[in-house]
Order: C-alpha cells, then structure tokens, then sequence
C-alpha cells in the first residue's frame, strides 16, 4: 500500500511538471498578435448596388506569422446611417491561430436618396378606421420596400 502511495505521488508530480513544462514551451513559440489591416482610403465613395468585392477594394492583412492574410477578411457589419448617404463598415481578418483583427471605414453613397413615400390612395378616413396607414407605401433605394416600417 506505501508503495501505491509513493508511484502515485511520483506520477503527480511528474505529470504537473510535464504539463507546466508543455506550457511554457507553448506559450514561448505563440504567435499573440493578429494580423494587421490596412486601407489605402479612410472612406470609400460606391454606389448604393455596391457589391461585397467593390466594398473590400482596397483593404489588406498582413499577419507576422502568416504573410498576407488578405483571402481572410470578411465585412463583419454595416451600420445604421450616420448621416445621411454616410455608413459606417467594419471588416474583421482572421490567421492560423484564430486571432482576430477589427477595421473600420466609412461609406459614401454616390447616388443614395432618401426613402419616398407613395399614396395608393387618398387620405379620406371615415370615423373609426383602425388602420389609417393602409394605402401608404415607403420605398428606399438600399432596403426596397418598407412599408412595414412606416
């Protein structure tokens, strides 16, 4: 039974400094940094039928392990309206680690318009009407149709 006892302690304790050894060995050759990204225009000037390729011209990652990363950016989000014709987008690049980089831009539309409000018919109501907006339409140029927002 005492000698159960002391190969278990021997295995403990060679086993904690094995995995504290793998550790700092581990943690010695890790690459920590994401890649870097980078953009030749702060802002980009497109059309408002912009494709995802015309949105990513201009935008590269480079990583210090990896290289050039570039294939790895994905347009992670575009925001709600800043102002008017303006958006903010935001890329994210990914390495071979799984480390993960945020740039932003902004968006100029080119020929952006404000959405225009349509009448099917109109706006006569009799006492009561519940839905007043039937007959109302809204339209923009990104979103289509939005008469559901109205």
């Amino acid at each position: 039974m005492r000698r159960l006892r002391i190969f278990s302690i021997i295995l403990l304790i060679v086993s904690v400094v094995a995995c504290v050894g793998y550790e700092l060995k581990w943690s010695k050759g890790a690459d920590k940094l994401g890649p870097q990204i980078s953009m030749d225009e702060s802002s980009i000037s497109v059309s408002v039928k912009a494709t995802d390729q015309e949105l990513m011209q201009g935008v590269t990652a480079v990583d210090a392990k990896d290289g050039d990363v570039t294939d790895s950016i994905v347009i992670e989000n575009v925001s709600t309206f800043l102002e008017k014709g303006r958006r903010l987008i935001s890329y994210v690049a990914f390495d071979s680690d799984n480390h993960v980089t945020k740039a932003f831009r902004q968006i100029v539309y080119t020929d952006y318009t404000s959405p225009k409000f349509e009448l099917t018919e109109p706006l006569c109501f009799v006492v009561g009407t519940e839905d007043i907006m039937e007959g109302m339409r809204a339209r923009d140029c990104i979103d289509g149709d939005i008469s559901d927002k109205i």
